[in-house]
């Protein structure tokens, strides 16, 4: 009985699988065919069907970004950098879009530190920094149980002389890996879909408002409060925006 629940599981994930890529494609023929809703459509429907992949998301900017939804193309295109950072048609488009947006919000002067330290970071994606912790976690035991169990000299010397780098990498890759966790639970960002919205000096709608943000705009989300985000911007300012306004990447 439970294999056969296996194999019928089994089964339906292939099935829904097969749907995935089969909806996936129709989106590419219509956006191809310069049907972009229709695209947009098919690749919402991918999402929906679990496949939430870069390629999708990719694909979905590019729709958007045709119909003039700068918005929803930019917020896609950040979703799939943060399934593939290293992507260069994703960054290549990001600065296109960007260059639509009608807010130029300058960022402070990073120094030779910070700089290294961002490469470093997102040198992998938070899965293949994973993997790697893992993979050098186990090679790590592998050469302690061969050096309680080894007798031969040269591979016992060849394991003492690369433990040592193996253990420094490890703590490295390790903490690289524990700070992404804590920014991916932690440290939201989003998008501004709103045409233009009313930044507060207070999360309610009487309040003050100190600037306006339009379309585009790529924010830090740091509090909310009811239904108002407090948001911040790449050159400090902060303040209060209704959350229909984003939407996170």
């Amino acid at each position: 009985m439970r294999r056969m629940t296996l194999l019928v599981m089994i089964a339906v994930s292939a099935c829904m699988a097969d749907q995935t890529s089969y909806i996936f494609q129709q989106g590419v023929d219509a956006y191809q065919q310069h049907d972009f809703e229709a695209a947009v459509n098919h690749f919402e429907a991918a999402l929906q069907y679990g496949q939430a992949s870069a390629a999708v998301y990719y694909n979905l900017g590019n729709a958007y970004y045709k119909l003039d939804q700068i918005g929803k193309a930019i917020l896609n295109y950040e979703r799939a950098k943060r399934l593939q950072p290293r992507d260069d048609d994703i960054d290549f488009n990001i600065k296109i879009a960007q260059l639509r947006v009608v807010d130029k919000i300058p960022s402070p002067e990073a120094d030779f530190f910070f700089k290294f330290w961002h490469g470093m970071k997102y040198l992998l994606d938070l899965g293949e920094f994973a993997m790697l912790t893992i993979g050098l976690y186990i090679l790590l035991i592998a050469f302690i149980v061969v050096m309680l169990f080894a007798k031969n000299r040269v591979v016992l010397r060849l394991i003492r002389i690369a433990r040592l780098p193996i253990f420094l990498l490890l703590l490295v890759v390790g903490f690289i890996f524990v700070v992404r966790v804590h920014e991916d639970i932690n440290k939201k960002h989003g998008v501004i879909l709103a045409e233009k919205v009313s930044v507060l000096s207070s999360p309610s709608a009487d309040s003050t408002e100190m600037f306006a943000l339009h379309e585009g705009v790529k924010i830090q989300i740091i509090a909310q409060s009811g239904d108002f985000f407090r948001i911040r911007l790449t050159d400090g300012k902060d303040g209060w925006i209704p959350l229909a306004a984003l939407e996170i990447i």
